[in-house]
């Protein structure tokens, strides 16, 4: 749809497709960002497009389908969700803006080796994929 769309665009997906721009754009495309979580029947995959233009990302999407959330972006307009404005939060640490840290032994330090970040409402769901159900 979009190379009939925009011929003179070039395209790029994480599956190995390739093709060259004459327009200097680049459309960028992961049709199943979180391929495991897809096959599983997990909520946490998306769909990922965006835009480049010379150097620069001008573009951006996110959709996540089962959890309902689309997300865009465009230089210069703003970020959304769905349809509210978001914006960069000014929070430094992963604590400060209310993230954890999980190990997969369990802990809760960033000190301790492998560890993943999560939000807090996507805790009980990082805890069951790392099998920490206790």
């Amino acid at each position: 749809m979009l190379g009939e769309a925009f011929p003179e665009e070039g395209f790029l997906g994480e599956e190995g497709t390739r093709v060259e721009s004459r327009s200097g754009r680049l459309w960028i495309i992961d049709p199943i960002d979180g391929t495991r979580d897809y096959v599983r029947g997990r909520p946490l995959w998306a769909n990922l497009i965006a835009l480049e233009a010379g150097d620069q990302v001008v573009a951006g999407v996110v959709n996540l389908p089962v959890l309902g959330g689309l997300y865009h972006a465009s230089r210069g307009g703003g970020a959304f969700q769905n349809d509210s404005s978001i914006q960069v939060s000014s929070r430094t640490l992963v604590e400060e803006a209310g993230g954890r840290f999980l190990n997969v032994n369990g802990g809760s330090s960033i000190y301790a080796g492998n560890c993943v970040v999560c939000a807090p409402a996507f805790e009980p769901e990082v805890r069951s994929f790392l099998g920490l159900n206790g």
